[in-house]
């Protein structure tokens, strides 16, 4: 989480950025700060989310998630017309090993409290600077690292990350029985969770649109306002 010095709710990235060097550096953020860090308006960002199919959730593995979201505009026929998001849970590898905790807590810790990182391989991510921020601020997954300052696309420095990368966000919440049971498979743990729901905001992610990506576990009978997730107090 963010060091008590800097609350990300109440100060921009850009500010941020202009402070890099004389406060501390910072690991990584909790979905929730990030979220809350976006910048809805730049470039119609929450427009053009709400827009998208939702994310689907392909595998779990150790401490990552990854999901697959289709591409939008211009890019709709690149890339197979899907991106893939990477989400990495910092530390849920002991939470996960500990068989004093259940996976369905250590999960929900995950969700609500954990630092995260992420990355997305659409060309928004790299090339309108939110691999730069996310190298910069310590919540970048993987490599390669981004320390070139953007010089045309978003030299303000605005949001967070891709629109991909928000949905993908926004749907871990949604998927929390789907992501405990993958788990449950990855680690070989046993719990019980028929009391938990899927995810029902898949109407627009049929068999048709998704192929070899949709799985049978997710219940498409529900709706999808496409209201942002209530991360509670």
């Amino acid at each position: 989480m963010l060091d008590s010095v800097v609350n990300i709710a109440d100060i921009n990235i850009n500010s941020l950025m202009k402070n890099l060097g004389v406060i501390n550096p910072l690991q990584s953020f909790t979905i929730k700060e990030l979220m809350d860090a976006r910048d809805p308006a730049y470039l119609k960002h929450d427009a053009r989310t709400n827009a998208l199919h939702p994310s689907i959730l392909e595998k779990a593995y150790a401490s990552t998630l990854v999901y697959k979201t289709f591409a939008s505009g211009e890019h709709a026929s690149t890339r197979g017309n899907v991106y893939t998001q990477k989400v990495l849970f910092k530390d849920f590898v002991v939470l996960a090993k500990d068989k004093g905790i259940s996976l369905r807590e250590a999960i929900e810790y995950a969700i609500k409290d954990a630092d995260i990182h992420i990355t997305c391989n659409c060309p928004a991510f790299l090339y309108w600077a939110y691999r730069y921020m996310a190298t910069q601020l310590g919540y970048l997954y993987g490599i390669p690292k981004e320390n070139r300052t953007p010089n045309r696309n978003n030299v303000g420095l605005q949001g967070t990350m891709c629109k991909h990368s928000d949905k993908a966000l926004r749907q871990v919440i949604k998927d929390k029985k789907l992501i405990i049971e993958k788990f449950l498979d990855y680690y070989k743990r046993n719990e019980d969770v028929s009391d938990l729901l899927y995810a029902d905001n898949l109407e627009y992610a049929t068999a048709d649109d998704v192929g070899s990506l949709m799985t049978d576990t997710f219940d498409e009978s529900g709706s999808d306002n496409y209201t942002l997730v209530d991360f509670g107090s």
